[in-house]
């Protein structure tokens, strides 16, 4: 047996490579054989490696990593019944004497338990490392609920005061999400960090107007507000709500910049890449979204949009723009669906406030609009993934070294 046959077999033994990659790796050695021999080419000799390659398919199938067997989504249903039955239990609890205290503890011992879970399946294989990212995803969410609870006990209740609640849930979200990437990086715990600081940076948004123009806030908690009556609302504070969401989509784009200069080292990295700038476009094209069709008193008894339609839809579709441009910038398609989103946001409300004058007229010509953007958006990515590398989103495949320092892709 040739001498990469022996490691390769030691590492699918130890478990640090599933089956199908050892089978892949093994074919690879048997093209470059035959390739510098003359027998063959490697396209010949390794037909699994050169479709992984070569198919736009097979690359987006593989953006988790292996394909999901009939075991393993067994495993993901069965946990997510069990999951779902003990929070209702957790749940019930709330009738019980000191419901804060008893919810606080039960999702922070829940939440070591997933992580537990986590550490334990991201020693296996490419499968169980995902199953691991998904773990750490669960843990994030239930350290974010304990929290949510915890700021709810007396001694903190009557201590912090308006948006401190908001801001102290967000930042220990931001917290356990930034540990969990670092213990495992992957699609998952990259999901659950960019969210987080998504939250993290809602919360300072709440906090910022809270102070500019107040709120009496009631029994909803941090997030929920009631507006106390006012002349009219300020529609400055609107517009720079919007540049902050658009400043956070930048931070959280940097953030993909970051990961993609890992590629070169660390292919899994390119996921992490596009599903960061994935969110990224999707923060920039829904908060914006959210401020600029924002209701509120528009003076005296008068209620309704605080900005004309025209002028929000314009804007949405400037976002839109930007992204498709950084999307052929980058050779990604990662910008294509938050623009596309952000397109029928615009032409949707543009239709409703100006347009429709009956609802079947409104439902015809938003039909219309959702045929053409999709046309167009499958275009543009054609036309992506034809042009220039790659993109980011389409690394198929782990790292070829198998230390368990680099295998960490999900």
């Amino acid at each position: 047996m040739a001498d990469p046959e022996v490691h390769i077999a030691a590492w699918e033994a130890a478990g640090l490579i599933d089956a199908p990659l050892a089978a892949r790796l093994r074919a690879a050695g048997t093209s470059t054989a035959l390739a510098s021999s003359g027998e063959a080419t490697p396209s010949q000799a390794s037909p699994a490696l050169s479709e992984t390659g070569s198919s736009g398919s097979g690359a987006a199938g593989s953006f988790f990593g292996p394909s999901i067997t009939v075991g393993e989504l067994f495993a993901y249903l069965g946990a997510a019944f069990v999951f779902g039955g003990w929070i209702a239990f957790i749940a019930n609890l709330s009738t019980t004497s000191h419901p804060t205290e008893i919810l606080t503890g039960a999702l922070a011992l829940s939440a070591l338990v997933t992580f537990g879970l986590g550490l334990v399946l991201a020693r296996g294989d490419s499968r169980r490392r995902r199953a691991a990212g998904v773990a750490f995803l669960a843990t994030t969410i239930l350290a974010a609920g304990s929290a949510a609870y915890l700021v709810q006990m007396d001694f903190l209740r009557n201590t912090l005061q308006d948006q401190a609640p908001g801001i102290l849930i967000a930042a220990v979200t931001v917290v356990v999400a930034a540990l969990l990437r670092r213990v495992l990086p992957a699609v998952a715990t990259q999901v659950g960090l960019v969210l987080s600081l998504a939250g993290l940076g809602g919360a300072i948004l709440s906090w910022v107007q809270s102070i500019v123009y107040p709120t009496d806030f009631g029994s909803g908690g941090a997030y929920t507000t009631n507006p106390v009556p006012q002349p009219s609302e300020p529609v400055g504070l609107i517009v720079a709500a919007a540049a902050w969401w658009l400043l956070l989509a930048f931070g959280l784009g940097l953030l993909g910049l970051f990961e993609a200069r890992h590629e070169a080292r660390d292919p899994a990295a390119g996921r992490r890449a596009a599903t960061t700038r994935f969110l990224a476009g999707l923060v920039a094209v829904v908060g914006t979204a959210i401020e600029l069709t924002a209701n509120g008193s528009l003076g005296g008894d008068q209620y309704g949009r605080l900005i004309e339609p025209w002028i929000g839809d314009l804007a949405l579709v400037a976002i839109a723009a930007v992204l498709l441009e950084r999307a052929f910038r980058r050779d990604s398609t990662a910008f294509v669906l938050p623009a596309a989103i952000g397109l029928i946001l615009a032409m949707t409300d543009f239709n409703f406030s100006y347009l429709a004058q009956s609802t079947y007229v409104g439902l015809l010509i938003e039909g219309v609009i959702l045929l053409g953007v999709g046309f167009v958006g499958s275009r543009l990515r054609r036309r992506i993934g034809r042009s220039g590398p790659a993109a980011a989103s389409n690394v198929a495949d782990p790292p070829l070294e198998p230390p368990v320092a680099t295998i960490q892709d999900i």
